[in-house]
């Protein structure tokens, strides 16, 4: 009988499985470039991700940006003033900032196209297959803030690409990504490890690339996907708290 019940035990354990959450660091370069009569320095920095149950965080030195389907919300926080703005999922930019701003950011969506190529390379330890891109904002029949892209996307973290995907649409919203490009870009499978980018600017050009350093699966620190509690919120966002950074 003592026999059967451990069997038991042993049996029940084996069925459950526990998973880790994901964390990835990503290392993010841009070249010096001129831009409205001022030189723009190089600029490095590192963002950090959590990636969990339906959820994640993204971490930069500005910003702290997280997603929960769980929970339905997205919390949109600026670390130089430690304030932040909640708004429930699917994004509407009408609940989210500024009545006349929301117009004006659905006037300037951004468009694009992305397809994959025969183009394959080991990154950081992955296999991984180069999708191509163009995006840009249509302005009075010219192409504003244009970007030809190359995502190096991996099919050798399942578990990373499962999560991701199951929020990739709101972070691609987020972005003010038209639907139509959103659309392709949740079609690519597998978790993007390098993007490499050549911006164009009146008639400039400047590269950038975000690379992933690493990822690791590892429980993930209390109150990861919460912020902190002197963080003060306020009820809708500001242009300034969605400029780059």
């Amino acid at each position: 009988m003592k026999t059967c019940l451990l069997l038991l035990v042993v049996l029940l354990l084996s069925v459950v499985t526990v998973h880790a959450d994901i964390y990835v660091k990503q290392h993010a370069q841009t070249d010096e470039y001129y831009f409205g009569g001022q030189v723009s320095p190089a600029l490095d920095s590192e963002n950090e991700f959590w990636l969990g149950d339906n959820k994640i965080l993204f971490a930069t030195e500005q910003r702290l940006i997280i997603i929960d389907k769980n929970e339905n919300k997205l919390i949109f926080a600026n670390k130089s003033d430690s304030t932040y703005a909640e708004t429930t999922l699917p994004l509407d930019w009408m609940k989210f900032v500024p009545e006349d701003f929301a117009g004006r950011l659905k006037m300037f969506e951004t468009v694009g196209t992305v397809e994959a190529t025969s183009e394959t390379r080991m990154i950081e330890g992955f296999n991984c297959t180069a999708y191509k891109g163009n995006l840009y904002i249509p302005y009075q029949g010219t192409k504003y803030n244009e970007r030809d892209v190359t995502l190096w996307i991996t099919t050798d973290l399942p578990e990373a690409t499962k999560t991701f995907s199951a929020i990739a649409h709101d972070i691609f919203k987020l972005r003010n990504y038209k639907e139509d490009f959103i659309t392709e870009l949740v079609k690519i499978d597998g978790f993007q490890i390098l993007e490499e980018t050549m911006n164009y600017q009146q008639g400039m050009s400047y590269t950038s690339t975000e690379t992933v350093v690493e990822v690791s699966e590892k429980e993930a620190p209390e109150g990861t996907y919460t912020l902190p509690e002197w963080f003060k919120k306020k009820e809708l966002l500001s242009r300034e708290d969605l400029q780059d950074g």
